[in-house]
């Protein structure tokens, strides 16, 4: 399979292809955030505040998208491409799920704390 390049916005970060179980729970996670997000969202606006529904779609994709990344930094850990001791706040990471384009999860990702990654 040729090289692909990286989507606009993301040219200076590298990319890891995974299509395992781990890739599949990556993905269960984003769409259980998307999913929850737009089940707030169809809250009706009498029944809870603007306040309120902006903290819990703050919180909701706060909370899963932390435990995607945590998920992301083990593969990257077992594929050897970042230290043992990399934290998600040492790395940026952006997930391209599967579509038309490809059927893999992509994970692109790039250093933060510098030496972070191998």
């Amino acid at each position: 399979m040729p090289k692909q390049k990286n989507p606009k916005g993301l040219e200076d970060y590298r990319s890891l292809h995974i299509k395992n179980s781990h890739g599949d729970i990556i993905i269960d996670v984003l769409s259980l955030a998307t999913g929850l997000n737009m089940a707030i969202e169809a809250i009706d606006p009498g029944k809870i505040t603007k306040k309120a529904r902006k903290a819990l779609l703050e919180l909701n994709t706060q909370s899963y998208l932390l435990f995607a990344y945590r998920i992301a930094i083990g593969i990257m850990r077992d594929e050897g491409l970042v230290k043992e001791s990399t934290q998600p706040t040492d790395i940026n990471i952006r997930f391209d799920t599967p579509d038309e384009q490809h059927d893999d999860l992509v994970i692109y990702y790039q250093e933060v704390t510098p030496g972070t990654l191998l």
